[in-house]
């Protein structure tokens, strides 16, 4: 029973570090899967500072406009409620004129009635004074000598009680005249009053109006230099959108530039990859079944060991077209050799004729070799008749690995099987 207990304790400790083996393997390879990130350049990171810099920029530009526009906005309003009230207020200035025009109308009126009632006064008194005068005579006068003026006893009483009639009424008079001048007084004090009253109507409805003025005159100030300032942070917020649009795109195409780079430098990284596992295989021996065709003269067949040749220079009928080389059938990774001494001018890849070499013999001789699987010398290499210059493949245009072989003179092609036995 322990036996079997600890058989089961060592099972589930062994099922644990697999687990955890299997777990750290996995961990591994996803991160093997997972693509690399790529640290900007120095030349990436200044043009995203660059743009970043900008575009604060044109934020903070931004902002400020919003905020002057509000001011704007602000200051229109304020404007249309000065013009308002400036308007209103000449009204008031209008209603005071008029009320200082019919005060002082009114007051003249008074004047001349003040003076009216001093001279009835003045007149009325002077007359009060004359009866006072000839009645005053009357009495100095003794009663016996009235009696003997009078006609008759009823004569006296006659013109006694028509002298205190007198008395009274002038008295009257008086009274009432004395009334009517402190009436007048009155009316003109008041006229007066009504009168300083409406100069000061109108002078304080002046001033309001002149303050009104001077705000409405400060507030259209204000509101044109915000306008102003407002018209250069809309030519700024355009300048500087203009500079955004310009950062990106220079962003963008270092972007690429660098992207490019990147893959093309991956593309020959597994390209050389490729290559060293292919060297690291044998390499297919030329098969000596048939002797290598030489010429009369310095030239060598360009693919040892293999002669068959699968399309001739010339018309083509099957596909209508001239055939400017000659094809040779040969296997993926058989060598190509120089068919003479010469120099590299020209090697690299293109989409028809797939990964390509042209040396130059001298003499107007140039010859051409297509469809390489991979190229083994470089531009203006000298190589000698015989030298391993690259391996046949089927890049570019091709139905199949083989080698199309040119000869060229002065730029014409010729048929290359003329310079073999």
């Amino acid at each position: 029973m322990r036996r079997l207990k600890r058989v089961n304790m060592k099972s589930t400790r062994l099922v644990a570090v697999l687990m955890v083996v299997v777990l750290a393997l996995t961990l591994f390879a996803f991160n093997l899967q997972q693509p690399s990130v790529h640290a900007d350049s120095n030349e990436v990171a200044a043009l995203k500072k660059n743009l970043e810099t900008i575009q604060s920029s044109l934020k903070q530009v931004e902002n400020d406009r919003a905020a002057i526009a509000a001011k704007e906005q602000q200051l229109t309003g304020d404007l249309a409620f000065l013009q308002t009230r400036s308007e209103q207020q000449r009204e008031l200035v209008d209603e005071a004129l008029e009320q200082k025009q019919f005060a002082l109308m009114t007051l003249e009126e008074d004047r001349l009635a003040c003076i009216q009632a001093y001279e009835n006064l003045e007149n009325k008194e002077h007359e009060y004074g004359e009866r006072i005068a000839l009645m005053f005579d009357w009495k100095q006068k003794s009663l016996l000598e009235i009696l003997f003026s009078a006609n008759d006893i009823e004569g006296v009483f006659s013109t006694l009680r028509f002298m205190k009639m007198v008395t009274d009424a002038d008295e009257e008079a008086l009274d009432e005249l004395n009334a009517a001048r402190a009436l007048a007084e009155v009316t003109q004090a008041d006229s007066e009053e009504k009168y300083q009253a409406s100069i000061e109507l109108l002078e304080e409805a002046d001033r309001v109006l002149s303050e009104i003025k001077n705000q409405t005159a400060m507030t259209e100030n204000s509101l044109a230099e915000v306008q102003s300032q407002l018209t250069i942070y809309r030519q700024k917020q355009e300048q500087l959108k203009i500079d955004v649009g310009a950062a990106q795109a220079k962003l963008d195409a270092q972007q690429k530039l660098e992207r490019e780079k990147r893959e093309k430098e991956e593309r020959e990284r597994k390209a050389r990859e490729e290559a060293a596992k292919k060297a690291n295989k044998p390499k297919p021996k030329p098969k000596p079944a048939n002797p290598g065709k030489i010429s009369t003269g310095m030239f060598v067949w360009p693919t040892p060991g293999y002669y068959f040749v699968t399309s001739h220079f010339g018309w083509r009928e099957w596909s209508k077209s001239w055939h400017q080389g000659v094809d040779i059938g040969a296997p993926t990774g058989a060598y190509i050799v120089a068919m003479a001494a010469g120099t590299v001018i020209a090697c690299g890849s293109r989409a028809i004729s797939g990964n390509y070499i042209y040396v130059d013999h001298g003499g107007g001789i140039v010859t051409r070799y297509y469809h390489l699987s991979r190229i083994a010398c470089h531009m203006g290499q000298k190589v000698s008749a015989g030298q391993l210059i690259g391996y046949v493949g089927s890049t570019g245009r091709s139905t199949g690995p083989h080698l199309h072989f040119e000869v060229r003179v002065n730029g014409s092609p010729v048929d290359g099987l003329k310079y073999f036995r």
